[in-house]
C-alpha cells in the first residue's frame, strides 16, 4: 500500500479574496491525516511549502498581481511533490489557492510513469 505524503501549500496570492491559505490548516486540524490513516494508508505530514503572504509583496499588474512569488511557490511544490513521487508515495496537495496546481500538475506530468492525466482509474475521460 503506498504512502500518502501530506504536503499543505498555504497559499492566496492568485486569490480575489484573502482566506484561502487557512486550508492546510483547516483540514489538518480537522484530522485529514487520522482520516487516511483509519483508511490503511500510512500517512507523513511533508509539512507546508513556504509561500508568503500578500501584505509582504508588491502587488504588480492587475492581471498578474503577484505572478513572481506564485512562481517561486510552485517552482518549490513541483520539488516538492517530484521528490514524494520519487518514494514512491502519493502525495496529496492541501491548498490555497487554484495557481498552485502550475506546480502539483507539472510534477504529475513530469513523470515518466504517469498515467493519462485527466482520465480517472477506470479510465474515462472528465472535462
Amino acid at each position: 500500500m503506498k504512502t500518502i505524503h501530506i504536503i499543505g501549500v498555504p497559499l492566496d496570492l492568485g486569490a480575489g479574496r484573502r482566506g484561502v491559505d487557512m486550508g492546510p490548516s483547516a483540514l489538518r486540524i480537522a484530522g485529514l491525516g487520522a482520516r487516511i490513516s483509519g483508511l490503511g494508508y500510512p500517512v507523513v505530514d511533508r509539512g507546508n511549502v513556504t509561500a508568503a503572504v500578500p501584505e509582504t509583496k508588491t502587488r504588480g499588474q492587475e492581471s498578474k498581481r503577484y505572478i513572481g512569488e506564485i512562481s517561486r511557490v510552485c517552482t518549490r511544490l513541483f520539488k516538492t511533490m517530484a521528490a514524494s513521487l520519487d518514494d514512491g508515495a502519493l502525495p496529496v496537495v492541501l491548498g490555497g489557492d487554484h495557481s498552485l496546481s502550475a506546480g502539483s500538475v507539472a510534477a504529475a506530468a513530469a513523470r515518466d510513469d504517469r498515467r493519462d492525466l485527466g482520465r480517472c482509474s477506470r479510465g474515462h475521460e472528465h472535462p
